[in-house]
C-alpha cells in the first residue's frame, strides 16, 4: 500500500529563501532515487514550506530516509528553522471519484 508524507517546514523569515534553495538542491536527488518515489513536490506558503510526498511502499520510504542527501540537508537547515518541522505519514483513504479522491 502506498504511503503519503506531508512535511511542513517553518523557516525563520530571514532564511525563507535559503531554506527553499536547500530544498531545490535536494529535490532532483530525490527524484533520481532508485526507490518508489511517486511524488516529491514542494508547496510554498508565506511562513512555511510543505513537502507532499507519495511512496509506493513503506519500505521505499524507509530506503529514501537513508539517503545521505537528506542527512546533509538537515545539517544545512540547522539554525534556519523557526520551529521543528511537522512530518505526517498518511495512508490513502479513497473517496469520491477515482481521479479526484486519491493522491
Amino acid at each position: 500500500m502506498s504511503v503519503t508524507v506531508v512535511a511542513t517546514i517553518y523557516p525563520k523569515p530571514e532564511f525563507h529563501a535559503d531554506v527553499i534553495a536547500i530544498f531545490e538542491k535536494v529535490i532532483p536527488i530525490v527524484h533520481a532515487e532508485d526507490v518508489g518515489c511517486e511524488l516529491y513536490a514542494m508547496q510554498i506558503g508565506a511562513d512555511r514550506l510543505v513537502m507532499v510526498e507519495k511512496w509506493t511502499t513503506r519500505e521505499d520510504l524507509s530506503a529514501h530516509a537513508a539517503n545521505p542527501a537528506l542527512a546533509a540537508m538537515r545539517v544545512e537547515l540547522e539554525g534556519k528553522l523557526a520551529q521543528p518541522g511537522d512530518v505526517q505519514r498518511l495512508e490513502p483513504y479513497p473517496a469520491g471519484t477515482a481521479e479526484q479522491g486519491t493522491l
